[in-house]
């Protein structure tokens, strides 16, 4: 896995990994996002936080914003929140359009990077006792490991392989699949006529919850970037 810059002092307490909380909360809670300053406002918290996390401002600020940005579109893609709405001094259409780019290029993002970074450090993080560190970061990688479907990052990843694939030339798949038995037996089918490749149960719903590049779910599951693509195109 590519080395990820992160600043190696622990310099975050209860409040600051309460922000990314509350703003994952807010933007993965269906039907209590707030569009608007608020929502501004959280995402500007977690930005400073995953600043102090993460040595890539740029790509922090461009990571919060793309998800913003989905919100908006998703809800009137005649918006002017995509131009009023900013983080770092860039409208959120700027940011989502780097993120794109940056996504496309292979770059790492930090929602992504953030699991593996909070379990990696959970012993340092669970020597405060006093300052309720522990138990934000606890309350952290609960809501990370719980969420079944954070549907703004999937969707908006999906997007992304989308248009890289009309480029291409290469046709896109679309299907909207419940994920039951059923269907993950139909995929699995699928993909081992068409790939050779023979899928368990659990692979395909651990592949459709990954949050993370396709091309590290790839590496992790010893398949191509081809078969993540088109296992997460199912269940969109």
């Amino acid at each position: 896995m590519p080395r990820r810059p992160v600043n190696s002092e622990i310099n975050v307490d209860a409040d600051d990994i309460d922000a990314i909380y509350d703003f994952l909360e807010e933007v993965t809670t269906t039907g209590s996002v707030d569009i608007g300053e608020t929502l501004q406002d959280k995402g500007e918290l977690a930005i400073k936080t995953l600043n102090k996390i993460f040595s890539w401002t740029e790509r922090n600020e461009q990571h919060i914003g793309a998800i913003v940005y989905y919100i908006v579109h998703e809800e009137d893609p005649d918006s002017n929140l995509k131009e009023n709405l900013s983080f770092g001094g860039k409208t959120i259409a700027d940011l989502n359009e780097q993120w794109q780019e940056g996504y496309a290029r292979g770059d790492e993002y930090p929602l992504f990077a953030l699991p593996f970074y909070l379990q990696e450090n959970k012993g340092l993080y669970e020597q405060d006792t006093e300052g309720g560190l522990k138990t934000s970061v606890k309350n952290l990688l609960n809501l990370l490991s719980n969420i079944k479907d954070m549907p703004v990052l999937l969707k908006q990843l999906l997007k992304v392989h989308d248009e890289i694939r009309k480029i291409m030339g290469k046709e896109v798949n679309f299907a909207m699949r419940p994920m039951t038995i059923d269907n993950y037996e139909e995929v699995i089918e699928k993909i081992y006529t068409n790939h050779d490749v023979d899928l368990a149960h659990l692979e395909v719903e651990n592949i459709v919850q990954e949050v993370d590049s396709f091309s590290n779910i790839a590496k992790s599951y010893g398949i191509t970037e081809e078969i993540v693509y088109q296992v997460k195109s199912e269940f969109r």
